[in-house]
């Protein structure tokens, strides 16, 4: 098994705003919202696998490994756990994570992400910050934070940004975020309709 990296494409969510469809199998341009997403991971990891609890998630990209939440309905900061533990079952050196409703993110950031966090040993884990804002569902992890996400969880934290305060973590941002493409395009996250219809509009152009 390969030391680093892992791929791990979250594929969670209850999307309440979109009527509880999965938001990653909708359509957009000639594929769906989750394509673009686990193409930039492939394009960076060896291994890439899918965190879900769907049943029928093993038919959504054949050859794919799923793995499961071990306690369901913990929200984000659960998807990060489970991407931790498969990074350690993977005896996998770092993870690279990327939500499925992001079908902005490229290789590029995924990759820039990745290869800050391995610049420096102490670095538990390197997240995307545009405008204020931090992307803690796209970015870099080291699997040895897994012990601190499990008391994080068992002390009720439930916010992934509570959560990464806790550790030693990079901010990409500035000019390293900026090479790797417009803030307003890799950051789309379809959450709703309106979102869907967004998304199409930009990534058409």
């Amino acid at each position: 098994m390969s030391r680093a990296p892992l791929g791990v494409l979250l594929a969670g969510g209850a999307a309440t705003r979109m009527g509880g469809r999965a938001k990653g199998l909708l359509p957009l341009g000639t594929g769906r919202v989750m394509d673009a997403s686990l193409a930039a991971l492939h394009a960076v990891c060896e291994c890439v696998v899918i965190a879900s609890n769907a049943d029928d998630a093993a038919t959504w990209a054949a050859g794919h490994e799923v793995v499961r939440d071990a306690v369901p309905g913990l929200g984000a900061l659960g998807a990060i756990r489970t991407a931790l533990v498969a990074g350690e079952t993977h005896a996998a050196g770092t993870i690279v994570a990327c939500a499925w409703d992001m079908p902005g993110v490229t290789a590029t950031l995924l990759a820039a992400c990745h290869d800050a966090l391995v610049a420096d040993d102490a670095r538990d884990s390197v997240l995307p910050v545009h405008d204020g804002v931090l992307e803690p569902l796209c970015g870099a992890w080291r699997p040895r934070v897994r012990a601190t996400c499990d008391a994080a969880l068992a002390a009720g934290t439930r916010a992934v940004h509570a959560f990464v305060t806790s550790l030693r973590w990079h901010a990409l941002t500035g000019e390293a975020l900026a090479s790797c493409g417009d803030a307003a395009r890799l950051f789309l996250n379809v959450n709703t309709d309106d979102d869907l219809r967004v998304a199409a509009a930009r990534l058409a152009r």
